[in-house]
């Protein structure tokens, strides 16, 4: 078999003979992670295959190291500008390299997983510092596109009242009102029940645009108390941008709310009421109607 091999010379350049064998090595290091890679998968039999491997990680482990050996040494009878004794030299250098730069190396390495994880958990920190339903940049890159182009469609959202909030202060009772924020519309409110209490009846419409093709933008409804400075949540209801129940999406909402009649303040129109999340309790009514599809009544 080397006899054979040996007779196979590549005749390319010498840099891109240094590259090949780059490649090859990066991939044989790339497969001991063969059980992390495969146990991650979606895909069951892929997962069981690499549960096996881990569970025999040390005959894969001598497995691998045969493999990833018999095919350098293989690779180096076929370029001529490389030997044992060159490979050898080259990943000596290279590791000492490294080495004389490991806390260099450690740092910027840190450096990038730290960008990484707050990027990953930028929604919670977001949530954290009650920031997440604040737009600060008001445009996307398919908006920068003229093929991929946005079309913003009208609607409107009917909040007729809230009810059950517990008080936001111990010295004074709810002054109420509703915020909502969609995708890249500024903020819109209703304006302030001045002590209201546990409940207001707003009898409110409020118009924002929706963007069908957004899939990662939830409409967010904010029942907030008003205070001396700034305002105080009390609770939120979330409408997810995509879910598996497309009737939850606000895009879903929207096609159920052009099927129904005129939108009259009452119980006939707004039949069940959603639980707003948070702290305080409470519940709101509320409906979204495409403005060319809406119906008025008195």
């Amino acid at each position: 078999l080397f006899s054979c091999v040996s007779v196979m010379l590549l005749d390319i350049d010498k840099e891109y003979q240094g590259w090949i064998l780059g490649l090859v090595g990066c991939f044989c290091l790339y497969l001991y992670f063969l059980p992390c890679v495969l146990g991650g998968c979606a895909e069951p039999t892929l997962r069981r295959v690499g549960g096996k491997l881990a569970r025999n990680a040390h005959f894969f482990c001598v497995g691998q190291t045969l493999f990833s050996g018999l095919t350098i040494f293989l690779l180096l009878k076929i370029l001529p500008a490389w030997n044992l004794d060159k490979f050898i030299t080259t990943v000596a250098g290279l590791l000492s390299f490294l080495a004389g730069r490991l806390v260099e190396f450690v740092i910027s390495s840190a450096i990038v997983f730290v960008f990484y994880v707050l990027y990953r958990l930028r929604d919670k920190i977001a949530e954290a510092l009650g920031l997440d339903h604040v737009t600060v940049v008001r445009v996307s890159m398919k908006d920068m596109l003229p093929c991929c182009g946005s079309v913003q469609k009208p609607f409107a959202i009917y909040i007729w009242k809230v009810d059950g909030f517990d008080s936001g202060s111990w010295f004074s009772a709810n002054n109420l009102f509703v915020e909502v924020h969609h995708g890249f519309n500024q903020s819109v409110s209703t304006r302030v029940h001045p002590q209201a209490g546990p409940g207001a009846e707003f009898k409110a419409r409020l118009e924002m645009n929706h963007n069908p093709a957004d899939s990662e933008s939830p409409m967010i409804i904010l029942v907030k108390h008003q205070l001396q400075i700034g305002s105080q949540e009390l609770g939120r209801v979330i409408i997810p941008a995509r879910h598996h129940d497309k009737s939850t999406t606000v895009s879903g909402q929207l096609e159920i709310g052009a099927k129904l009649g005129a939108v009259r303040w009452h119980e006939d129109t707004f039949k069940q009421p959603v639980k707003v999340g948070g702290s305080r309790g409470g519940q709101i009514w509320f409906l979204l109607r495409p403005l060319d599809e809406m119906v008025e009544g008195p």
